[in-house]
């Protein structure tokens, strides 16, 4: 909103905002894998601002406080010899360096604990109401639009960009926490049936059509 303001010069008032939802997805038939790892997510096309060289930063220092946990990077882009070339410690990753079905998309994400985004830039993502469709807890960078539907210590974290440190502490402190690590979930969930389903979407862009034919005529 304030893009379009600041380059077109429109005033805040005539400008709707529809927030970007996420479709849904085969929630009912997805397998439930029982293991004694928490799964951290970080899932879509690798690009450099997507930072996922921090999240790979990050894994020694959550490893120091917290032994059980898994890291699973799902998604294609890049070259992705340069990450490989980062990790410390192969038994922290799962690496799925292809273009994801959309049955395993439902699969990663209602197997995972946390998602994780940690872009150095961005303006928006899709990623995360489908976390949230799911149930998920965010951690995430403080960039673009991303703080309009990742609520801090709400249904997520948000961290700056490219602190390492930070990222890992936020990490942590739901791996380390799993009443905490609930409560998001359930605040994430929430957020996506009020905020972010298709319907609200739906709702919305029907809203915003009625009110422009309206101030037409």
């Amino acid at each position: 909103k304030e893009q379009v303001h600041d380059i077109f010069n429109i005033k805040y008032e005539k400008i709707s905002m529809v927030p970007l939802g996420a479709s849904n997805r085969p929630i009912s038939k997805v397998k439930i894998k029982n293991s004694s790892n928490l799964n951290i997510l970080f899932f879509g096309r690798i690009w450099e601002y997507k930072g996922l060289k921090y999240l790979i930063k990050a894994e020694p220092l959550i490893r120091r406080k917290f032994k059980k946990f898994k890291i699973i990077i799902a998604g294609e882009g890049e070259n992705f010899n340069q990450y490989m070339e980062m990790i410390k410690n192969q038994d922290s990753f799962i690496i799925k360096n292809y273009r994801v079905s959309e049955y395993e998309m439902a699969e990663l994400f209602m197997n995972s604990s946390i998602v994780v985004l940690p872009y150095t830039e961005a303006t928006q993502t899709g990623i995360v109401p489908f976390a949230f469709q799911y149930g998920k807890a965010v951690v995430a960078s403080d960039v673009g639009s991303i703080s309009d539907v990742v609520d801090n210590n709400v249904n997520g974290f948000l961290v700056p960009p490219r602190d390492v440190e930070a990222l890992a502490n936020s990490i942590l402190k739901l791996l380390l926490d799993g009443k905490k690590r609930l409560v998001f979930s359930q605040n994430a969930r929430k957020k996506y049936e009020t905020y972010l389903s298709p319907t609200n979407s739906v709702y919305q862009t029907l809203k915003t059509y009625k009110k422009s034919l309206y101030n037409n005529k």
